[in-house]
């Protein structure tokens, strides 16, 4: 099919594109870096709790969780930037000359930006896991390897978030053809969820209620010894 072949070049140009830029494998880098650290409890510590082992299930998908609010940083800088780049170079008039239908644009484009923000997403797990092999961790604290939890973490959690982000960001993007209004609106949507989420749990500190001993102190012979 000729239209599906068009919108297979757009894809392969868009992904092509962005992997040329240094500013990809930046990002790509450090956003690994950033589960691995995480996980391992450098810079930002998601549990307090010395007994829970670092590449427990419970860890895995709670930092997928917690770190799924960056999910927004591949999809905005992949997908956002393939649906403003034509306006933004002033390239729209070429393609209006060309046979490419809107259609087939808007899907070259979306899914090439979106197979690299799930790349990202991919890239995250696989520094969860390099995150609990870092040299200077408490053997203690590693059990028992499996993949399950991360399978789980990806599949469920970061794919999902990865892609209904690109997909609602490229729509707001597609719409306003403004990278800064799409990067305005995912500022007060991902606030808004962050502090949704946020909880305070206010404790009480414990009250220390005095020991009170009632008796008398004697000494060998029986006889109370005084101010005892």
């Amino acid at each position: 099919d000729a239209d599906m072949r068009r919108a297979l070049e757009i894809l392969r140009f868009e992904v092509a594109f962005h992997l040329r830029a240094p500013l990809t494998w930046v990002l790509l880098g450090a956003y690994a870096a950033v589960h691995a650290l995480t996980v391992a409890g450098i810079g930002i510590n998601l549990n307090d709790n010395l007994l829970i082992h670092l590449n427990s299930p419970f860890l895995i998908v709670r930092t997928a969780l917690i770190l799924g609010v960056f999910g927004m940083l591949p999809a905005i800088y992949f997908v956002v930037s393939g649906a403003t780049r034509d306006d933004e170079f002033r390239t729209t008039a070429l393609f209006l000359t060309t046979p490419v239908g809107k259609l087939e644009w808007l899907a070259g484009r979306f899914c090439g930006g979106a197979l690299l923000a799930v790349g990202a997403a991919a890239l995250g797990t696989l520094g969860t896991f390099v995150g609990t092999h870092l040299p200077g961790l408490d053997a203690a604290r590693i059990g028992a390897h499996t993949w399950a939890p991360y399978l789980f973490s990806f599949t469920l959690i970061a794919l999902p978030n990865v892609l209904v982000l690109s997909a609602f960001f490229f729509g707001v993007a597609t719409l306003s053809r403004s990278v800064a209004l799409t990067f305005g609106v995912a500022l007060g949507g991902d606030g808004t969820a962050w502090f949704d989420d946020l909880s305070i749990e206010v404790v009480e500190p414990p009250k220390v209620v005095p020991i009170r001993f009632a008796g008398r102190v004697v000494d060998s012979s029986g006889a109370p010894v005084a101010n005892a």
